[in-house]
């Protein structure tokens, strides 16, 4: 049940949701479809309606597709149950388990501040870090947890270090955002679509796709779109601003933190440990054929409930 009551535009939404998917149904042409493609597309729309317009949450969304095929029957049930933990999503569960673990012992909050000591206060400097940092941050982590990780920081460094108003902070936030969708390009791990291309491309081919192939391939391209981003910035940013005391101020935040405990040093092993182990995976594989890169985070994933919190 949802702890607070719907508003009108939220009810408005549910209600049109599967009010689209019979308009689709009952409109699209029948003799350029078939049925079951029109169902499909049908339920393609009523769940993007309400990914966009959120009136209820995502992971109920994502139920859909059981709901309409239970009503029409298009695949065998089994077959569509069994893709809600594929390979895909087992990978998607570990990697977010460890991803949480730096949320919940802090430790992407202090290697974002660590990171931004370094920061001048020369705008050029501060465009670079601001898109270098979340892009290689979201190499490695959802590109929501990044942006929500370094956006209230970015803002309150500039309500300190500058006047409201001033182009350079519009211009900051979205190095963040840019920097954040360049760095998913990375590695696997980036987002959900590259573990399904790669899941794809494994079902085209027949064969594993190693995770150092994808680095080897797309590290270039994603340096490229760095580049790129960053110079477009660069070319926009206001004249003659600078920030000064920045440095200053993230120190101060920096110097605030306490000390790296045992529960942060165990996330960033586990994670590390996963990650170097989905990278060298070809050197195992013929001991391990089964360790695949998604139930080695699976199970390190695992060990962050059963270690003992300090």
């Amino acid at each position: 049940m949802e702890d607070k009551a719907w508003s009108k535009s939220q009810i408005i939404a549910l209600i049109l949701g599967p009010v689209l998917f019979g308009l689709t149904l009952c409109l699209l042409p029948a003799g350029l479809l078939t049925f079951e493609a029109r169902v499909a597309v049908s339920t393609v729309i009523w769940m993007g309606f309400w990914w966009i317009t959120v009136p209820v949450s995502a992971a109920v969304t994502a139920f859909i597709p059981i709901l309409v095929n239970a009503v029409f029957n298009i695949l065998p049930m089994g077959g569509i149950i069994s893709d809600y933990f594929s390979e895909i999503v087992v990978l998607l569960l570990g990697a977010d388990l460890l991803a949480i673990a730096w949320q919940v012992t802090g430790f992407d909050r202090r290697l974002s501040l660590k990171a931004l000591c370094i920061i001048g206060p020369s705008a050029t400097q501060q465009i670079i870090i601001w898109f270098v940092l979340p892009a290689l941050l979201s190499t490695v982590l959802p590109n929501a947890v990044v942006c929500m990780v370094l956006t209230p920081i970015a803002f309150a460094m500039l309500q300190y270090v500058s006047h409201e108003g001033s182009p350079i902070r519009s211009i900051i936030l979205l190095a963040i955002a840019w920097g954040a969708g360049v760095g998913g390009v990375g590695t696997p791990l980036g987002g959900a679509m590259n573990l399904i291309a790669v899941g794809s491309f494994e079902e085209l081919t027949g064969r594993e796709f190693a995770y150092l192939d994808w680095i080897l391939r797309l590290v270039p391209f994603m340096l490229l779109l760095i580049l790129v981003g960053v110079l477009y910035l660069l070319l926009i940013k206001p004249k003659n601003v600078s920030l000064e005391g920045s440095k200053e101020y993230f120190r101060g935040i920096y110097q605030e933190l306490t000390p790296m405990n045992r529960d942060e040093l165990l996330s960033v092993v586990l994670f590390g440990v996963a990650m170097l182990l989905a990278f060298v995976r070809p050197l195992f594989e013929p001991w391990l054929p089964g360790l695949k890169p998604a139930y080695i985070f699976l199970l390190f994933g695992m060990f962050t409930f059963v270690l003992p919190k300090q």
